[in-house]
């Protein structure tokens, strides 16, 4: 509920974009992969959405020689509005304690994609091992 919250003191500051479509939830247990996040590299991918679709690919990289689970999100709005795309990843343990999240949001005309590649949430290898599960909240506002 406070993600939801959050998330709409946020948008607020977005001219244009009251109306909110709908958010759509995803949890779970989740295995962060190393990779290079390319094509062709192993990854785990999330796809959510209705008209605007979420493909979040998960992985654990390096970052300018800093380790990073990455949560990139290909965005695609396919209505026939302009939509403000909003999405939110957090990472738990076993314990439900807290490794770390990341919230990415994209204002997309009709019809168009994006490939929201700063999904970059920091955390060492150690905290990266312990995590367990994900949670994602999509929102999309026209």
């Amino acid at each position: 509920m406070r993600l939801i919250i959050f998330i709409f003191i946020f948008t607020a500051g977005h001219q244009g974009f009251s109306n909110l479509l709908y958010t759509e939830y995803h949890e779970g247990p989740v295995k962060i992969i190393e990779s290079g996040g390319h094509e062709g590299d192993e990854f785990t991918k999330i796809s959510l959405g209705k008209e605007v679709n979420f493909q979040i690919r998960i992985f654990q990289t390096e970052f300018f020689g800093r380790n990073i689970i990455s949560a990139n999100a290909l965005i695609k709005n396919d209505t026939a509005s302009d939509v403000l795309a909003v999405y939110s990843v957090a990472f738990f343990d076993a314990k439900k304690k807290l490794i770390g999240c990341v919230q990415g949001n994209w204002d997309l005309a009709k019809n168009a994609k994006v490939d929201y590649g700063s999904g970059i949430v920091y955390a060492d290898t150690d905290s990266v091992r312990r995590i367990e599960s994900m949670k994602i909240l999509i929102s999309v506002f026209e």
